[in-house]
Formats: structure tokens, C-alpha cells, sequence
């Protein structure tokens, strides 16, 4: 709890490298593990001799989602395993983002969010709803220009929804803004946009 609140301080004032820093920090306290292990082991379905064996090798997070269940058993030289973690892969929460941008005056933008799900919903996992931190960096990832926390509901989780806000732009003009979704109770459950304008 104390951590959580140190990230809304650190939103509240606009520190965006020490507010993804907190946010990720309370995520390894509530489930007892460090950025660096496989984000599979937030999973308790999931034996920790194949989470080890996982960690084990060198490939990046993203690419497990675009592997098939035969590669991922042979990747744990388990076979049967294979659908086991193919199924948690996808369960695991990612969303597609795109992003309309329109100036409504020279210090404003309006930016339109367009956010589809990427995942598959397990009751079981996910309970009754999901959240997550929309935040707008600026381009150097030091300042939070706009955050809120977005709820996505099971009811609506093959649907797109849409979150608009406005931002502020500074002189001199930045050549694009980063729009940073990232999951409230999922280690490596985030998703980094670049905006130009």
C-alpha cells in the first residue's frame, strides 16, 4: 500500500520515470518477485520447475505470444506442457493501442486513444475487471503530461474503446509525445505508444 501511494504522489506531481519506477515496484511486492523473472510466474497455475527452465532462456517477453504450443514444450522439453503455457501467454493482459492526434489550439492537443484488447479473458485470472494507467509522457520520459486509469471490464473485453483527453504542448514544440499504457497489477503488462504531432 505504501508503495502504491508513493506512485499516485509521484503521478500527482508529474515524475514520470519515478512513477513507472514506484508502479513497477509495488507490482514485485504483490507478487514476490523481480522485474528480471518470467513474467509466467504471476501465474500460480504454472509448475516453477518449467517457469525456471523458462527463465532459463534468452527470449524477450513479446516473442512468446507469436510462438505456437508445440514451440513453446519444446522450448521446455516438456511437450505436453506446450498448451499449458500458450494458453497463459495469451491470457496474459496486452493491448493494441492507436492514437488520433488533432490540435485544438497551439498549446493543446486533443488526442483520441483507440484501445483493443490483445488477450484472452480467463475469469479465473483476470476476475470481473482489469485496470490500467493511461499516462502522456513528454519526450524525454521525464514529465507526466496527463494520466488516468482506465477500467476494462469482462462484459467488454473483445470490444474497442475509446479514451479521449487533451494535453498540453510547450514551446519549444517536442517532436512527439509518448502515450504509455501500463497494466495496474501486471508485472511487464505495458504497452509504449510514440505520438507525433
Amino acid at each position: 500500500r505504501l508503495v502504491s501511494a508513493l506512485f499516485e504522489v509521484c503521478l500527482r506531481r508529474g515524475w514520470a520515470a519515478m512513477a513507472r519506477r514506484t508502479l513497477a515496484l509495488a507490482q514485485m511486492i504483490d507478487h514476490r518477485q523481480w522485474a528480471s523473472q518470467s513474467p509466467l510466474r504471476q501465474f500460480r497455475r504454472l509448475p516453477d520447475d518449467v517457469v525456471r527452465k523458462l527463465e532459463r532462456k534468452d527470449i524477450p517477453w513479446p516473442r512468446y505470444a507469436d510462438m505456437r504450443p508445440s514451440d513453446l514444450g519444446e522450448l521446455v522439453r516438456t511437450p505436453r506442457m506446450g498448451k499449458a503455457i500458450h494458453r497463459l501467454v495469451h491470457n496474459f493482459p496486452r493491448l493494441d493501442v492507436q492514437a488520433h492526434v488533432q490540435p485544438v489550439t497551439r498549446a493543446v492537443l486533443r488526442v483520441e486513444l483507440t484501445i483493443t484488447p490483445d488477450f484472452q479473458w480467463d475469469p479465473d485470472v483476470h476476475g470481473g475487471s482489469q485496470s490500467f494507467w493511461v499516462m502522456v509522457e513528454d519526450v524525454d520520459g521525464e514529465r507526466v503530461l496527463h494520466w488516468e486509469l482506465f477500467s476494462l471490464r469482462q462484459r467488454y473485453a473483445t470490444d474497442e474503446h475509446t479514451v479521449s483527453f487533451t494535453v498540453p504542448v510547450f514551446e519549444p514544440l517536442p517532436p512527439h509525445y509518448f502515450v504509455r499504457i501500463v497494466a495496474d497489477r501486471w508485472l511487464h503488462g505495458e504497452t509504449v505508444l510514440p505520438v507525433s504531432f
